[in-house]
């Protein structure tokens, strides 16, 4: 069950003695019933299920091996990197001490470079 689908049936169930709640929760319902059907049509009308999917390599930005040295890191994530290779290690969470270089035994050394 998704967030909204959550929320919508929390919604339809919730009871309470005040009566003006009850009434915008039942209008807000309504307006969230007729949203699903106009996207259901909107959906429909453009043959939307049909569509091929995007691949997921087109779908995602990031890290890509084959493509040379693309890498977009977050703001405030720190890059270290092996002086004697490529590899790139990121700071996920603060404090996190980084490895040594699987292949030559060193410590990685903060960078600004990719």
């Amino acid at each position: 069950m998704t967030k909204t689908e959550e929320i919508l049936s929390k919604a339809r169930n919730y009871r309470t003695d005040n009566e003006e709640l009850e009434q915008q929760l039942e209008q807000k319902l309504e307006q969230a019933d007729a949203l699903a059907a106009d996207i259901s049509d909107l959906l429909e009308d453009t043959d939307f299920m049909d569509q091929p999917q995007q691949k997921q390599a087109e779908a995602t930005r990031g890290y890509n091996p084959l493509l040379g040295k693309m890498i977009q890191v977050p703001i405030g994530i720190k890059v270290y990197k092996c002086p004697k290779c490529d590899y790139i290690w990121l700071q996920n969470r603060a404090g996190e001490t980084p490895p040594e270089c699987s292949e030559h035994n060193q410590p990685l050394q903060l960078t600004d470079e990719i």
